[in-house]
């Protein structure tokens, strides 16, 4: 997990690696046939090097003091952003009575994929 701090806010990047399996599990086409022609480009990152699938699932965990918001890798953040605006919005009005007037979201750091610095191989002493 790739941790950056900007002000109050913490970013995780979470990476989960599945695998590896079979292509045609998940991707029925993608016989070892069909993927020699971009084997070059695939392994190491997509297929390992017998040709399995290699799977991965990618989230954000943005913590401020007072809220966390996990983000799936390739959700869109404005969206993301204006639903939580609402449901914070709708919620601290029922529960005070009061109106919101606004409430500000900064997105302070984005994490793409590749960007996390190789994996270190474990040592066992």
């Amino acid at each position: 997990m790739d941790t950056q701090k900007i002000g109050r806010f913490r970013v995780d990047a979470v990476v989960e690696v599945a695998g590896p399996t079979r292509p045609t599990w998940l991707l029925p086409a993608a016989t070892p046939e069909a993927l020699a022609p971009h084997r070059d480009w695939l392994v190491p990152h997509f297929l390992d090097g017998e040709g399995r699938l290699r799977q991965s699932v990618h989230a954000f965990v943005v913590r401020t003091p007072d809220l966390t918001v996990v983000v799936e890798y390739g959700e869109s953040i404005p969206e993301i952003a204006n639903a939580l605006r609402e449901n914070i919005t709708r919620r601290i009005e029922g529960m005070t009575g009061l109106t919101v007037t606004e409430v500000n979201i900064a997105v302070n750091d984005l994490y793409f994929p590749g960007d996390e610095a190789a994996a270190e191989p474990a040592r066992v002493e």
